[in-house]
């Protein structure tokens, strides 16, 4: 999924799994955003570049996660 920070993040147009952690400092570098909607035991990628005014692009930056196995009630296994 592609989300512009912008269009949709900000408006929450077409985010309803991603939201802000914070409303952004003008005076900071960092933006922080709450990701919901995630499966257990699954590997997901997220990569993240600006877009300057002239649509011109910075090099990606990436990060993989692999969400956690969901926890077993040992008291219900079989």
């Amino acid at each position: 999924t592609l989300l512009s920070f912008v269009d949709d993040i900000l408006s929450g147009a077409r985010s309803p799994c991603v939201m802000l952690g914070d409303i952004p400092n003008l005076l900071s570098s960092s933006i922080s955003l709450i990701i919901r909607c995630l499966e257990p035991d699954t590997t997901y990628m997220f990569r993240l570049w600006a877009v300057d005014n002239t649509g011109r692009r910075s090099s990606p930056s990436e990060v993989t996660i692999k969400t956690p196995c969901p926890t077993v009630d040992d008291v219900k296994a079989q």
